[in-house]
């Protein structure tokens, strides 16, 4: 586990090339004895080392490594009673783009042989979400810890990253002609004979073009709302919904007849912000459907946890909590597909926050399901990979809190959503969905 706080909020998707700033020692005065943290962010930006605000007084978001796209990090600093470092924990994710063609798998077992073969305090790990780091946690000293000692701790971290880099460079490529096999070995067959299976399925749209959904009540399905409106604002007509289906056996089908949405749900302008913190467009893009016939009364239903943020943090931070996604993305659509270790690992708001368990076209509406003491609940819906302010190409995922209120007026019949045919009332016509796929099955 990393050794502070959640990792995912930092992971930076990054190129092959990057440019190392020198390390050489600098002309400017340092300061003598003990230093404090602002003494500290002075000593990083004479080491040529870009610096950001953070929200912890005791921490440096840096920037590692400068390039067309940065390798992004943080310096924890550990003070005693009177405000002094005496410690410092350096941490940088790994950019994803050097790790494309390696699995998890493959990951741990090039940490393992890293780990063995460097020859200093840094190590590699993986963090439950998914995100591959490098990191140190440096001793405490009893002495002064002063600007030479900084200075060396923090060269000799970002020389072990170069490193990291390099070889994570040289494996990945090794690996390459797998294409991206490395995504795909990750999941497996999830088998829609059995719950929570049987109660995820296709949603198809008129166009051929398909998502995931998943029954929450006999009659109720919950997908993206990106699913039925394009990134134009363009209406989609949902046509059918196909429980557990595998190679076109459905544990059952039904037609649509409604369809509603968060009335606030902009397609157009919903990732318009720089970043996810109170971005409240980011949990708005989910979609209750109604059915023609109670299907769930046949294939099952799973419940809508509505997980507070205060929850969703346990998990990330709870490493016996499983929380798995089931998609029908890639491959036609033809199989549910199933991938562990599927948790929150930035979590903003409880109606949204990220992942790194991954998505491809078709796995849009797949529900991220928690599971404890056998149940599996749905605390959240797949919808997109974006790349915002600190956070390039991370996963986001609208959390349960954002539809649960609307289910449940839905179902007690409070609240009656709109018809497939008033719903197809758009002057505009059609164009396809963000992350539809051609299905081609008909």
């Amino acid at each position: 586990m990393p050794p502070t706080r959640s990792l995912a909020g930092l992971l930076i998707v990054a190129l092959v090339a990057w440019l190392a700033p020198a390390l050489s020692a600098q002309a400017d005065e340092l300061p003598a004895g003990s230093m404090t943290v602002a003494q500290a962010s002075t000593v990083v930006t004479q080491l040529g080392i870009d610096t950001k605000p953070s929200s912890d007084n005791d921490e440096l978001e840096v920037t590692w490594i400068e390039g067309s796209i940065p390798v992004n990090g943080y310096i924890s600093l550990n003070v005693d009673a009177r405000g002094m470092i005496n410690s410092i924990d350096p941490l940088a994710p790994i950019p994803a783009a050097l790790t494309r063609y390696l699995n998890r798998a493959a990951l741990r077992s090039f940490a393992r042989r890293w780990n063995a073969d460097n020859k200093g305090p840094e190590y590699l790990d993986l963090d439950k979400s998914g995100v591959f780091y490098l990191a140190v946690m440096y001793p405490r000293v009893s002495a002064p810890y002063d600007a030479a000692l900084f200075k060396r701790q923090i060269g000799d971290f970002r020389a072990a990253l170069r490193r990291a880099l390099d070889e994570l460079e040289r494996e990945s490529k090794a690996n390459a002609s797998e294409g991206d096999k490395a995504y795909a070995s990750d999941w497996e067959l999830a088998d829609p004979s059995q719950l929570p299976a049987r109660a995820v399925g296709r949603l198809e749209t008129q166009g051929g073009y398909l998502c995931t959904a998943t029954l929450v009540a006999d009659d109720i399905i919950l997908t993206a709302a990106h699913c039925v409106m394009d990134d134009k604002g363009h209406h989609k007509k949902p046509l059918a919904f196909y429980a557990g289906i595998d190679h076109g056996d459905a544990v059952a089908t039904a037609g649509i007849l409604a369809v509603h949405i968060d009335p606030a749900f902009d397609p157009v302008h919903q990732f318009d912000g720089n970043s996810i913190n109170n971005n409240p467009a980011l949990g708005r893009d989910w979609a209750l459907l109604q059915l023609d016939a109670p299907i769930g009364q046949k294939a099952g239903t799973i419940e809508v946890f509505a997980a507070t943020k205060a929850q969703l943090e346990r998990i990330v931070s709870n490493s016996n909590s499983d929380v798995i996604q089931i998609g029908y993305g890639g491959q036609g659509g033809r199989r549910p597909k199933l991938r562990h270790d599927c948790g929150p690992a930035d979590v903003p708001d409880a109606r949204y926050y990220t992942t790194q368990c991954g998505l491809v076209k078709g796995d849009s509406g797949s529900p991220l399901l928690l599971e404890e003491d056998g149940k599996y609940r749905i605390i959240g819906i797949n919808y997109a990979w974006i790349d915002l302010d600190y956070i390039n190409h991370v996963f986001l995922m609208v959390g349960s809190a954002a539809y649960d209120a609307t289910l449940k007026d839905l179902v007690s019949g409070t609240l009656q959503a709109t018809s497939v045919k008033d719903w197809m009332t758009d002057p505009k016509g059609e164009t396809e969905p963000g992350m539809g796929q051609p299905s081609g099955l008909h």
